[in-house]
């Protein structure tokens, strides 16, 4: 993917930068704030016309992103503050996750994603840590989707289950798509008692779940390794069947 507007490292380094200036304040920074807003206004006015829309949207997003969702911004700033605490034992897991989820419903997974490793990319900035690889990292280790991962691993399946249940759906076998039935099966082969490891968790988030929030975590999982790689859909694919042979991709 290219590395412009939609990817998540560009977008997430944009982002971080203008709350840079947001927070350190003054004449100067204020203007900087100002211009960088009007860049990206700027930018989403040219795609306006598009036949095809995708940049215009994916600008558009950014734009809605730096100058709304002020007390969803601070409602991520205050998570990550709290972020550390949030391993000690499987009820602060779990209720971090259900914060996760409650924001997801507020402003969309895909922007808490990058409202996260936004927020990440401001804290590096602010830190003076500006070289590009150390944003990089940070942006992946505190993505939406690897954090869910995190935070799932020494969870049962069952304990997912009891804050995001299966979608109560019995034909999968019809369309070949995933149902309760087939999200069962791949969770009674991880163990429906058993803490997962990382490993246990991708399969989980790909394979044992039709929750939209743990759905949306899969599907993100995906978009994550192509805008670091820069992989097409089908390497991406084929990338994830080769780490782990019992992994699929479902219709």
């Amino acid at each position: 993917m290219k590395n412009t507007y939609g990817n998540l490292i560009h977008d997430s380094i944009l982002l971080g930068q203008l709350w840079k200036y947001r927070a350190t304040g003054g004449e100067l920074e204020e203007k900087r704030e100002i211009n960088l807003i009007k860049k990206i206004k700027s930018d989403r006015d040219m795609h306006q016309n598009d036949i095809i829309p995708f940049t215009y949207h994916d600008i558009d997003n950014i734009y809605n992103l730096a100058t709304g969702f002020i007390d969803e911004w601070h409602e991520v700033f205050s998570f990550l503050n709290g972020y550390n605490d949030m391993h000690k034992d499987k009820d602060t897991k779990l209720k971090a996750l259900a914060r996760l989820y409650n924001l997801s419903k507020k402003v969309g997974y895909k922007n808490l994603n990058k409202m996260l490793c936004a927020s990440m990319v401001y804290c590096k900035i602010f830190s003076n840590e500006v070289d590009l690889e150390e944003l990089k990292k940070a942006i992946f280790a505190y993505s939406l989707p690897e954090t869910v991962l995190i935070l799932l691993e020494g969870l049962t399946p069952n304990e997912v289950y009891g804050l995001f249940p299966i979608n109560k759906e019995y034909d999968g076998y019809k369309f070949e798509t995933k149902d309760y039935f087939s999200c069962i099966k791949e969770a009674k082969e991880i163990g429906l008692n058993k803490e997962m490891d990382s490993k246990d968790t991708k399969q989980f988030v790909m394979d044992c779940n039709t929750h939209k929030f743990i759905m949306n975590t899969g599907v993100e999982i995906m978009m994550l390794v192509s805008d670091f790689e820069n992989l097409s859909l089908f390497e991406m694919i084929q990338l994830f069947k080769e780490e782990d042979s019992k992994l699929h991709i479902v219709k």
